[in-house]
Formats: structure tokens, C-alpha cells, sequence
């Protein structure tokens, strides 16, 4: 994070780590509305003002108070209405707008409603919400938010005021697993059994 602290999400939970005493402290998420233990953590992200959201594995997304290391359940206005949302991927771009990719689509963060709801995104004279099931995000370097899915391929979301839009590439039915981009611009995509494109 910008204190440079180092935040690790495992199947046993959020763990921070002690560079003093050379060890991991776990984090407890607390308002768990399901009175798990054990939450898997899966994405974690960090607001302008240094809060953590952290994504988990099907306990929706909470938020970390940089200071008391505290936690708050954040909810998400999604289909299902549960707090069983899983939540494969998190970022935060350069304005501050919080997305989370889940298996419900793309969620933004308001910090009004404090919730997350379906982001809308406009293309030509439409209004879009990506309902597709999404398993990794990418913010590039230009601020275009790359959406890789579960089974419906590659998706660009452009918000360039010279051109703004959204874009569909085929380039597998199955997960887009990983993304990033190269020193030299270029987006590679880790797919399923499908390879590196």
C-alpha cells in the first residue's frame, strides 16, 4: 500500500506483514454476515484514501481502515440480493473509481451510497452494464479498463473523450485467468488451458 505495507490474501484470510518481526498478522474481517471463521481472500485494492477493499471468495467485499486495521462488510446491490457474492478481482484508477470483477459482472464503488453498484458505462447512444460472469481486470497505462471474463472473451472499456466505448474480442470461451501489460504497451492475456495471447 502507500505506507508500504505488504497486504497478502490466502484461502485462511487477509494477512498483513511485519517487517520488524519478520512475520504475517491476520486481519480479521469482522460484520461477516455469515459467521465464517475462514474467509478466503481473493483481490485486494487501495482507495485514494489509503483504505483497503479487499475481494473475497464468496463473502462479497470489505473495507480496511488504514489506521485501526478494522474492518466493515461493504454492500454490494447485485441480482442475488445475498452477501454470497464472489469477488475474483479489484482495482482502482487514476481518478479514484473503485471496480470489482465478479462472477455477477463489473461493480464501481460510491462513495455516496458507500456500496457497490453495477457499473454503467455509455457507448454511443447506450447505456452499458457488464453482466458477464468476470474473472480478471487491467487498468492500462492510458486508463483503458481491460475485463476479462469467464467465458465470453476480452472486453475494452475505453473512457478517452476522443473514444469513449466498449469492445469485444473472441479470443477464448474459457477464463481470462490473468492480464497485463508489457514496458513496451502490449496487453498479454493468461488464459485456461487456452494459452498466452
Amino acid at each position: 500500500d502507500t505506507k508500504n505495507r505488504l497486504w497478502v490474501g490466502t484461502e485462511s484470510g487477509l494477512n498483513l506483514y511485519n517487517r520488524e518481526q519478520d512475520q504475517f498478522t491476520r486481519i480479521e474481517l469482522s460484520g461477516n454476515p455469515e459467521n465464517e471463521s475462514t474467509i478466503p481472500v481473493s483481490a485486494i485494492t487501495e482507495s485514494r484514501n489509503g483504505e483497503l477493499f479487499v475481494g473475497t471468495l464468496a463473502y462479497g467485499i470489505y473495507r480496511i481502515d488504514p489506521e485501526s486495521l478494522e474492518s466493515t462488510y461493504v454492500a454490494v446491490k447485485h441480482a442475488a440480493q445475498t452477501n454470497d457474492l464472489l469477488v475474483n478481482s479489484l482495482v482502482t484508477d487514476k481518478n479514484g473509481n473503485i471496480f470489482a470483477g465478479t462472477i455477477e459482472g463489473l461493480f464501481e464503488y460510491s462513495f455516496a451510497d458507500k456500496r457497490f453498484v453495477p457499473s454503467k458505462f455509455k457507448a454511443a447512444e447506450n447505456t452499458i452494464v457488464i453482466s458477464k460472469p468476470i474473472q480478471s481486470l487491467l487498468l492500462d497505462n492510458d486508463g483503458t479498463l481491460w475485463v476479462g471474463t469467464i467465458a465470453d472473451g476480452l472486453i475494452k472499456i475505453s473512457s478517452s473523450k476522443k473514444s469513449p466505448g466498449i469492445e469485444y474480442f473472441s479470443i477464448t470461451n474459457k477464463r481470462v485467468l490473468s492480464l497485463i501489460q508489457d514496458a513496451n504497451g502490449n496487453l498479454l492475456c493468461g488464459t485456461e488451458n487456452d494459452g498466452l495471447f
